[in-house]
């Protein structure tokens, strides 16, 4: 440490010290069937239509595209949240845990983040009725384990639920919120019954007699169409029960034997029908249990030693240890048998599998991640050296060439006992030289952690949401909060904006005025001059920064392009470069809707004959193939570098909105009404009619002039604007 910062230093690390030793501390929160194949000829092209003429440009919509196009736009690269649930259905797995973080893969062996929307942990996960319902804080429900949707709650006073099963014409959900049923998981009943499910609910069903098992208190419930309920107590005592499953033919449940260490009285009950059960001691502790279709299996722990047992009437348990499986001992959720192999995960999100819950191995839960070799240091996650020297950080002293500041804090915590409040106080450092130092205190009930200098002013963040700003460190400092007053424990200055990071994430160009990025559980943020990352403690954000295209200035096109950089979805011929008029060609256009929807390649064979495993394009491309979105042209070939004509467009477009459950479903007359309103509309081919009038219809597209011009190419800008437009009507912006 430099000579010269020792007397300023100091005293901040007293305080730190003082302070821990206090416990004060920093909390950081918070396919479908692809359309025919065509061998329609390219004709020769026709004349660009104006731009602006031919987007759906409606002022409301335009107005909110601008307003993002201004936003910093994170997506979650990495997260080792702990997983608490998987699903299997239509060919995908899905995992779902805590702080809402969902997981699917295509082989239960390489898995890729999802969005669920939710910052709320969701427990259980299931499909049925040709989708995925999750349940939690909230009921979300999915197609494909991708795109996630907020189900129908409003007759649930509280939505709070622990699992969610499917019996084969009903859902059934239950936990502290109740019960709850549904017959298509979107739309959901409020269910009387004797006793509320408090803890820990689990459901099974032999599919038409639903059995609800309760951690405290409940007993069991049993029902046959989730509608009327009756509790069954088993036997005095046992009030605890855990691990239920379903093998087949008779329901089982591990049961703990009052609130003690009792272990020599937990039993195992069986029951045939769900009414009538028999008790069954085997002085066990099971941290899971599932059936395989001939016999139940469970995973226990006797400490340090990790078992598997197995059972076919539930009764009598064969036990064998595993070896090298003590990373079971902090797994999480239940043992899970799906799709011929059982899955079960640990406390960071690492997903196991095995064939025959003997031999575990570890699978790629971080598929699609960027990063490797991440650590968790307790303090939050990090990065190899070596990448992190790629990146700036903040720094504890900052000066801005005529002022060095730093700042802390100091205080004491409260007492229960005595009754007394805790309280705190901020401090600023400043010095003119790095030696002599001077100490303002402000009384506010928070302690400052960092600062930055920027756009002409000193920035410090700290706890409570906390944020205060001075033009030169020395003239008294202007105190202002965060609207949701969570703890910021790091900020930098960019060259154009600060951005501050906790709890939650804001950004401003001014210091006084801030915007929610929407993002939580951030230690500290790095930077370069192509993205930031923030590090949580259980996962890692990006953000590409900003581009600025000289050739976009008082473009029409300016804020769907802009936008559509800050997400990473296009990119510039050049550095500062766009190339707005440039035709598209077939593979670009297929990769920005492949960006746009984040698709993935299962990595199988190449589908076109015109395409390498060389090309810059050929994951994309893949990957649109898999999921639908371009066909070719029936022989195998794709023509790539062909420009791309405005119905072979719109054709890829519709199909991506059907990718997205935008309804693009017309009936022919609705198709011939729209179509018949351009002069054109005879040079429109048969194959596109339809996902041209599916565009019009959703006002991604318009026509100029009464023409659709549906040989016509398009532009880059033209391009950006249509998939932005996309983006807009799946988030619904565009009614």
């Amino acid at each position: 440490m430099s000579q010269k910062y020792k007397k300023m230093v100091l005293p901040v690390g007293i305080i730190f010290l003082i302070l821990l030793a206090a416990g004060i501390y920093a909390r950081i929160n918070n396919k479908p069937s692809p359309l025919p194949q065509h061998n329609e000829p390219i004709a020769q092209k026709q004349s660009a239509v104006d731009p602006p003429a031919q987007i759906n440009k409606a002022p409301d919509a335009a107005a909110q595209t601008a307003q993002a196009a201004k936003l910093l736009l994170w997506r979650k690269a990495y997260d080792c949240n702990g997983i608490n649930a998987v699903a299997y259905g239509n060919g995908v797995y899905a995992a779902a845990g805590n702080n809402g973080v969902v997981k699917t893969s295509p082989d239960g062996e390489n898995w890729y983040l999802s969005d669920s929307g939710q910052q709320d942990s969701i427990r259980a996960v299931v499909w049925g009725s040709d989708k995925f319902v999750a349940v939690g804080k909230s009921i979300l429900v999915s197609a494909d384990g991708r795109k996630w949707n907020t189900a129908e709650t409003g007759s649930i006073q509280t939505v709070d639920f622990d699992d969610v099963k499917w019996n084969g014409s009903v859902f059934v959900t239950a936990g502290p919120g109740g019960i709850a049923t549904s017959a298509d998981g979107i739309t959901w009943t409020s269910r009387t019954f004797p006793e509320t499910p408090t803890v820990t609910a689990r459901i099974a069903t032999n599919g038409s007699r639903f059995v609800i098992a309760s951690t405290y208190g409940t007993g069991i419930l049993i029902s046959d169409d989730g509608v009327a309920w009756n509790k069954v107590q088993i036997e005095e005592g046992y009030g605890s029960y855990h691990n239920l499953a379903y093998s087949g033919k008779i329901f089982a449940v591990w049961a703990r034997y009052g609130v003690g260490s009792e272990y020599d009285k937990n039993a195992v009950f069986i029951s045939a029908d769900g009414q009538n059960w028999t008790k069954h001691f085997n002085n066990l502790y099971f941290s899971g249990i599932t059936a395989d279709g001939q016999k139940f299996v469970a995973i226990g722990d006797e400490f340090p030693n990790v078992y598997r047992y197995t059972s076919e009437n539930g009764a009598d348990w064969e036990k064998t240890q595993l070896a090298s499986a003590t990373f079971l001992h902090d797994s999480l959720g239940d043992l899970f048998w799906l799709n011929n192999r059982f899955i079960k995960s640990r406390a960071y999100g690492e997903i196991y599998t095995s064939t025959n819950a003997l031999d575990w191995r570890l699978t790629n839960s971080h598929a699609d991640s960027p990063f490797s070799g991440v650590e968790n240091t307790g303090s939050g996650l990090t990065l190899p050296a070596d990448t992190l020297a790629q990146y700036r950080q903040s720094e504890n002293v900052v000066n801005n060439g005529q002022v060095y500041v730093n700042v802390g804090g100091g205080g004491y915590p409260g007492s229960m006992e005595s009754g007394m409040e805790g309280y705190h106080y901020s401090i600023v450092y400043t010095s003119p030289d790095g030696e002599n130092w001077t100490q303002q205190t402000y009384q506010n009930n928070s302690v400052l952690y960092k600062a930055a200098w920027g756009n002409g002013k000193f920035v410090a963040v700290g706890s409570n949401g906390v944020i205060l700003t001075s033009p030169d460190g020395i003239t008294p400092w202007t105190q202002i909060r965060s609207k949701k007053g969570y703890n910021l424990s790091d900020i930098i200055w960019d060259g154009t904006r600060f951005v501050t990071a906790g709890a939650e994430v804001l950004y401003s160009q001014d210091g006084v005025n801030w915007t929610d990025a929407n993002v939580s559980g951030v230690a500290r943020l790095l930077w370069n001059d192509e993205e930031y990352i923030a590090l949580g403690y259980y996962s890692i954000y990006t953000a590409v920064r900003p581009k600025v295209f000289s050739d976009m200035e008082n473009h029409w096109a300016k804020t769907y392009v802009d936008t559509m950089a800050a997400r990473g979805i296009i990119k510039g011929v050049a550095q500062n470069s766009f190339a707005p008029e440039r035709d598209i060609t077939r593979a670009e256009f297929a990769a920005l809707i492949v960006r746009a929807l984040d698709l993935k390649a299962s990595g199988s064979e190449n589908p076109f004959a015109d395409i390498k495993t060389t090309d810059w394009f050929y994951q994309s491309v893949c990957a649109a193939a898999e999921n639908g979105i371009i066909t070719g042209y029936g022989d195998g070939i794709i023509k790539p570098d062909t420009p791309i004509t405005r119905q072979e467009a719109m054709t890829m477009i519709a199909r991506a909105m059907k990718l997205l459950v935008i309804d693009t479903a017309l009936s022919e007359a609705e198709t011939s009404d729209i179509i018949s309103a351009f002069s054109d509309n005879g040079a429109v081919a048969g194959w596109a009619v339809q996902s041209v009038a599916a565009c019009i219809k959703n006002g991604v597209v318009q026509g100029s002039e009464d023409k659709l011009m549906p040989y016509g190419n398009i532009s880059r800008a033209e391009t950006a604007t249509i998939i932005w437009r996309v983006i807009e009507k799946n988030s619904g912006i565009i009614e």
